[in-house]
């Protein structure tokens, strides 16, 4: 289990150096279905576009998603069979995240070839970690708030998710838990399983910790305990989507205004309601994650309620005793994450006003 304290002594400086900072780029793979492409969400607010965001200058970012795939391997959607799994290869990336699991949950999919599903998840990530650039990899979970498309939620919660947790735990892979650390935001997947423009900066938010997370953080790809990885790494995170606590005006945005959000250019700004994927509501006329910059918005922060578990942390830190001071320091991290993407939204918007993808 990692201390919110080890999180917060890492990413800070993740942040700092995302920032400015020169460093020579990590190439960052996104290869999934749908929720990797982008459908649900709007040109250049897609998932793997609000992670480039957020890594800067330190990373590329590239989309390698194609809506209607799948993972299993012998059916006729496959991921598999598309060209874009050979041009993820040959991108050889040095992190791969990989979201699969909607799709393959279909009946006429399932039914059949569920026994495939493991052996196949498996044989993707280790095709990935056999390359020369030997890429960190990560599992995605994907949460369905209702049955959709032709997708069984209790399919996708029972059978799909542990297998997925299966993978990663047997290939060593780290997990970017949506389908835990978002389950209290159906807001953000409108259709039951696409994340729309607040969702992709929350999924981007939570993609963002686990990459950069501390190299002795064990329980990320190697759980001390033996166990599979868990959500443990984001807790934090979630509870300050939870908390509420009004975030500071961006540097250089307008004076904060309740009664006005405009919508020029790339999009409105929301007044005092919420900054776009931190659980916020924009008032009326913004358009959330369009790239407008709240002139106070709703980022959760130290105030909320941390969604901590008992235990000893690693390094010896309790996290039961030490719960209030460990929120707190979360709330700071996250509120400085949340400024900084905000930020390069808003530079984006600027330089490219007819609201296109950057």
């Amino acid at each position: 289990m990692i201390s919110a304290r080890t999180i917060a002594a890492a990413l800070v400086p993740a942040v700092l150096f995302s920032a400015g900072a020169a460093a020579a780029k990590t190439k960052i793979a996104c290869v999934g279905a749908s929720t990797t492409s982008g459908d649900g969400s709007s040109a250049g607010h897609h998932y793997p576009d609000e992670l480039q965001r957020l890594e800067g200058n330190a990373a590329e970012v590239k989309n390698f998603g194609v809506s209607g795939t799948t993972m299993l391997r012998s059916v006729s959607a496959s991921y598999w069979s598309t060209p874009a799994l050979g041009q993820a290869l040959a991108y050889a990336p040095d992190v791969v995240i990989i979201w699969f699991g909607g799709n393959d949950a279909k009946p006429e999919n399932w039914t059949t070839h569920k026994g495939e599903f493991l052996g196949d998840y498996e044989a993707m990530i280790h095709m990935f970690q056999a390359l020369p650039s030997h890429p960190r990899t990560y599992v995605v979970l994907s949460l369905l708030t209702r049955d959709t498309e032709g997708i069984p939620k209790a399919v996708v919660d029972a059978e799909v998710i542990p297998l997925c947790r299966q993978a990663a735990a047997e290939t060593g892979s780290g997990i970017v838990d949506v389908h835990d650390d978002l389950a209290t935001h159906p807001e953000y997947f409108p259709d039951g399983i696409h994340p729309d423009d607040m969702g992709t900066v929350a999924v981007a938010m939570l993609a963002y910790a686990v990459i950069n997370a501390p190299a002795d953080a064990g329980s990320i790809n190697a759980p001390a305990d033996g166990g599979v990885p868990d959500g443990a790494m984001t807790d934090g995170l979630t509870a300050s989507l939870d908390a509420g606590v009004a975030m500071p005006p961006v540097p250089g945005s307008p004076p904060a205004d309740a009664s006005s959000a405009g919508a020029s250019g790339g999009g409105g700004a929301p007044a005092s309601g919420g900054a776009p994927g931190w659980g916020g509501a924009p008032a009326s006329g913004g358009v959330p994650g369009s790239g407008g910059a709240p002139a106070s918005g709703g980022a959760a922060g130290a105030g909320g309620s941390a969604k901590v578990k008992s235990g000893t942390a690693s390094g010896g830190c309790d996290v039961a005793a030490s719960a209030a001071s460990q929120t707190a320091s979360l709330g700071v991290l996250f509120i400085a994450l949340a400024a900084l993407v905000l930020a390069r939204r808003q530079r984006t918007e600027l330089s490219n006003p007819s609201g296109g993808p950057p």
